[in-house]
C-alpha cells in the first residue's frame, strides 16, 4: 500500500501505518506519533493509560489551524 498524497505527486512511498484521524495510509516521511491519555474500565475500575497514535502531517496541520 502507498500513501495517497505521495502517489498523487508521482512517488511511491510505502505505507507504515494508518492515520488515526482520517484513516488514510501514511508513509514514514509524513507520519507523526502522538501520545494521549486514554481511559479504560476493566472490571468496573477506571484506569488511565498513555497510548500512541499515528497521524499524518496533513491532518495534524488541519487540526492546528
Amino acid at each position: 500500500m502507498h500513501r495517497l498524497d505521495c502517489r498523487a505527486r508521482g512517488t511511491t512511498s510505502k505505507a507504515v501505518g494508518v492515520c488515526h484521524a482520517w484513516g488514510a495510509a501514511v508513509c514514514h516521511d509524513h507520519t507523526l506519533v502522538a501520545h494521549r491519555i486514554a481511559h479504560r474500565v476493566p472490571f468496573g475500575q477506571s484506569d488511565e493509560v498513555t497510548v500512541s497514535t499515528v497521524q499524518c502531517t496533513t491532518s495534524a496541520a488541519a487540526q492546528a489551524a
